[in-house]
Protein backbone atom coordinates (compact mmCIF):
# COMPACT_ATOMS: atom_id res chain seq x y z
CA UNK A 1 0.00 0.00 0.00
CA UNK A 2 1.34 3.55 -1.32
CA UNK A 3 0.77 6.68 0.96
CA UNK A 4 1.58 9.96 -0.56
CA UNK A 5 3.38 12.25 2.01
CA UNK A 6 2.25 15.24 3.28
CA UNK A 7 4.87 17.30 1.40
CA UNK A 8 5.49 16.33 -1.99
CA UNK A 9 9.00 17.08 -2.96
CA UNK A 10 9.50 20.30 -4.92
CA UNK A 11 11.95 22.48 -5.74
CA UNK A 12 12.09 26.17 -4.77
CA UNK A 13 14.22 29.26 -6.03
CA UNK A 14 14.00 32.61 -7.23
CA UNK A 15 11.94 33.33 -10.48
CA UNK A 16 14.09 34.35 -13.23
CA UNK A 17 12.41 36.51 -16.23
CA UNK A 18 11.99 33.56 -18.19
CA UNK A 19 9.37 32.29 -15.52
CA UNK A 20 7.53 35.30 -16.08
CA UNK A 21 4.65 33.13 -18.87
CA UNK A 22 4.17 30.56 -16.45
CA UNK A 23 3.62 33.10 -12.97
CA UNK A 24 1.32 34.50 -15.21
CA UNK A 25 -0.24 31.62 -16.61
CA UNK A 26 -1.03 30.46 -12.74
CA UNK A 27 -1.43 34.13 -11.43
CA UNK A 28 -4.74 34.09 -14.37
CA UNK A 29 -6.24 30.52 -13.03
CA UNK A 30 -6.17 31.68 -9.79
CA UNK A 31 -7.55 34.59 -10.20
CA UNK A 32 -10.30 35.66 -12.76
CA UNK A 33 -10.62 38.79 -14.54
CA UNK A 34 -9.78 42.45 -12.61
CA UNK A 35 -8.50 40.61 -9.60
CA UNK A 36 -5.86 38.97 -11.49
CA UNK A 37 -2.54 40.89 -11.44
CA UNK A 38 -1.13 42.16 -14.98
CA UNK A 39 1.93 40.51 -16.56
CA UNK A 40 3.29 44.43 -16.48
CA UNK A 41 2.61 44.28 -12.64
CA UNK A 42 4.16 40.60 -12.58
CA UNK A 43 7.19 41.39 -14.24
CA UNK A 44 7.89 44.78 -12.16
CA UNK A 45 8.27 42.63 -8.77
CA UNK A 46 10.04 39.95 -10.36
CA UNK A 47 12.80 42.24 -11.41
CA UNK A 48 12.24 44.89 -8.12
CA UNK A 49 15.13 44.95 -5.78
CA UNK A 50 13.00 45.15 -3.27
CA UNK A 51 10.96 42.02 -3.57
CA UNK A 52 11.61 38.27 -3.97
CA UNK A 53 9.55 36.41 -6.22
CA UNK A 54 10.14 32.46 -5.18
CA UNK A 55 9.03 29.57 -8.19
CA UNK A 56 8.14 26.12 -6.68
CA UNK A 57 8.75 23.58 -9.65
CA UNK A 58 7.11 19.91 -9.01
CA UNK A 59 9.17 17.74 -11.41
CA UNK A 60 10.12 20.00 -13.55
CA UNK A 61 6.99 22.44 -13.62
CA UNK A 62 6.53 25.79 -12.12
CA UNK A 63 3.49 24.88 -10.09
CA UNK A 64 3.54 28.02 -7.55
CA UNK A 65 5.48 30.84 -7.07
CA UNK A 66 5.08 33.65 -3.94
CA UNK A 67 6.04 37.16 -3.83
CA UNK A 68 7.31 39.33 -0.77
CA UNK A 69 7.73 42.76 -1.18
CA UNK A 70 10.15 44.64 1.45
CA UNK A 71 10.34 47.59 3.20
CA UNK A 72 13.86 48.50 4.71
CA UNK A 73 12.11 52.00 6.30
CA UNK A 74 9.83 50.16 8.28
CA UNK A 75 11.57 46.60 8.42
CA UNK A 76 8.16 44.96 7.26
CA UNK A 77 8.00 42.35 4.35
CA UNK A 78 4.60 42.03 2.89
CA UNK A 79 3.56 38.87 1.27
CA UNK A 80 1.62 39.91 -1.85
CA UNK A 81 0.43 36.67 -3.53
CA UNK A 82 1.11 32.97 -2.98
CA UNK A 83 -0.39 31.49 -5.99
CA UNK A 84 -0.72 27.51 -6.62
CA UNK A 85 -1.99 26.28 -9.37
CA UNK A 86 -5.30 24.54 -9.06
CA UNK A 87 -3.71 21.53 -10.45
CA UNK A 88 -0.99 21.52 -8.20
CA UNK A 89 -3.34 22.25 -4.54
CA UNK A 90 -3.62 20.01 -1.52
CA UNK A 91 0.06 18.67 -1.74
CA UNK A 92 1.73 21.28 1.21
CA UNK A 93 2.18 23.83 -1.78
CA UNK A 94 1.59 26.99 -0.43
CA UNK A 95 2.53 25.99 2.98
CA UNK A 96 6.67 25.41 1.52
CA UNK A 97 6.66 28.67 -0.17
CA UNK A 98 5.53 30.21 3.09
CA UNK A 99 8.18 29.30 4.93
CA UNK A 100 10.55 30.43 2.09
CA UNK A 101 9.01 34.00 2.12
CA UNK A 102 9.52 33.78 6.01
CA UNK A 103 13.21 32.94 5.05
CA UNK A 104 13.88 35.65 2.48
CA UNK A 105 12.19 38.20 5.54
CA UNK A 106 14.69 36.94 8.39
CA UNK A 107 17.61 37.36 5.50
CA UNK A 108 16.74 40.85 4.90
CA UNK A 109 16.63 41.28 8.59
CA UNK A 110 12.69 42.18 8.57
CA UNK A 111 10.81 42.52 12.16
CA UNK A 112 7.47 41.76 10.60
CA UNK A 113 5.35 40.05 7.89
CA UNK A 114 2.13 41.13 6.97
CA UNK A 115 -0.25 40.13 4.33
CA UNK A 116 -4.17 40.06 3.64
CA UNK A 117 -6.30 37.37 2.89
CA UNK A 118 -10.06 37.59 1.71
CA UNK A 119 -12.47 37.02 4.44
CA UNK A 120 -14.00 33.86 2.47
CA UNK A 121 -10.66 32.20 1.52
CA UNK A 122 -10.92 29.65 4.93
CA UNK A 123 -8.06 27.49 3.84
CA UNK A 124 -5.56 30.75 3.01
CA UNK A 125 -6.98 31.93 6.69
CA UNK A 126 -6.04 28.50 8.21
CA UNK A 127 -2.63 27.96 6.76
CA UNK A 128 -1.71 31.50 7.98
CA UNK A 129 -2.71 30.90 11.37
CA UNK A 130 -1.37 27.74 11.60
CA UNK A 131 2.10 29.61 10.53
CA UNK A 132 1.66 32.04 13.23
CA UNK A 133 -0.27 35.01 11.89
CA UNK A 134 -2.68 36.74 14.10
CA UNK A 135 -5.30 39.04 12.55
CA UNK A 136 -4.53 43.02 12.98
CA UNK A 137 -7.83 43.93 11.52
CA UNK A 138 -11.10 43.13 9.32
CA UNK A 139 -10.42 45.62 6.00
CA UNK A 140 -14.39 46.33 4.96
CA UNK A 141 -14.18 46.99 1.18
CA UNK A 142 -10.74 46.18 1.05
CA UNK A 143 -10.89 44.65 -2.46
CA UNK A 144 -12.41 46.77 -5.38
CA UNK A 145 -13.53 43.75 -7.34
CA UNK A 146 -15.43 40.68 -5.55
CA UNK A 147 -12.41 38.26 -4.43
CA UNK A 148 -13.38 34.76 -3.53
CA UNK A 149 -16.68 36.17 -3.44
CA UNK A 150 -16.37 39.42 -1.36
CA UNK A 151 -14.72 43.01 -1.00
CA UNK A 152 -13.91 42.13 2.43
CA UNK A 153 -10.45 41.03 3.86
CA UNK A 154 -8.35 40.15 6.66
CA UNK A 155 -5.03 42.12 7.46
CA UNK A 156 -2.82 39.82 8.91
CA UNK A 157 0.93 40.02 10.69
CA UNK A 158 3.78 37.52 12.36
CA UNK A 159 6.00 39.33 14.10
CA UNK A 160 9.18 37.69 13.16
CA UNK A 161 11.73 35.96 16.00
CA UNK A 162 14.70 38.28 17.07
CA UNK A 163 16.73 35.42 17.15
CA UNK A 164 16.34 34.51 13.46
CA UNK A 165 16.72 38.22 11.98
CA UNK A 166 20.60 37.93 14.10
CA UNK A 167 21.87 35.05 11.85
CA UNK A 168 24.36 35.82 9.73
Amino acid sequence: MSHRSFFEVAAISRAEPRDLDAICEIEHRCFLGPTAYSEDVLRGLLLSDNADCLVLRHRGKIAAFAILVCSSEALRADIETIDVDPAFRGRGFARQLLVAVEQCAELRKMREIELEVACSNSAAFRLYQSAGFTVRARLVRYYRFLHHGTHDAYRMIKVLSPDARCRS
